[in-house]
């Protein structure tokens, strides 16, 4: 793995690049199409920051504008490896709180062997798995309920068993669509 992640507009501009030559006011054109813009908030500042420093990093490129007044990027050999290995990384993360990583990595699996896709998906399992586990373990505790184990507040800690659960049944689903063999446990 790289030495640093991506953060998930990094990631999501990368990906761009990876699709074809991309400048700044592409990406936010892009990222205001209606099913992105409800979970991809992103200002014009921030997507030429990340630029910055993905073309710092060597992971994009310039190369040579048809337009006197947009700099296009495409992404580099660095810049491709780096976005597999992230594509890995987040497509086997049960890390809740890394969904638009997750859900970017999903559109990056063409990158990745079928054998990648099912050891990510069989990791991202078992991490949700365990996180169920422990959930259920603090629901079915006595109270007074350990405040260290007490996120949410109980209401709160059963919305997120629903949520984990979900995303344990969206990976099953995801083994399958992908023909992932040993995916019931």
């Amino acid at each position: 793995m790289s030495k640093q992640l991506l953060n998930w507009k990094e990631l999501y501009i990368l990906a761009l690049a990876w699709r074809g030559p991309i400048h700044g006011y592409e990406v936010k054109r892009i990222m205001a199409i209606p099913p992105l813009v409800s979970w991809m908030q992103i200002t014009h500042s921030e997507i030429y920051h990340a630029l910055d420093r993905l073309e710092r990093r060597g992971l994009i490129v310039r190369c040579t504008p048809q337009r006197r007044n947009a700099t296009p990027f495409v992404i580099s050999d660095l810049g491709l490896r780096t976005l597999t290995e992230h594509a890995q990384h987040w497509l086997g993360s049960g890390d809740l709180s890394y969904l638009a990583e997750f859900n970017v990595s999903l559109k990056l699996v063409e990158l990745l062997s079928p054998q990648q896709i099912c050891l990510a998906l069989e990791k991202r399992k078992q991490e949700l798995k365990a996180q169920l586990a422990w959930i259920e373990e603090v629901l079915r505790s006595d109270p007074p309920y350990p405040i260290e184990h007490i996120c949410f507040g109980l209401d709160g800690e059963r919305a997120f068993r629903w949520g984990v659960v979900s995303q344990i049944k969206l990976t099953e689903q995801l083994l399958a669509q992908f023909g992932c063999k040993n995916s019931n446990n």
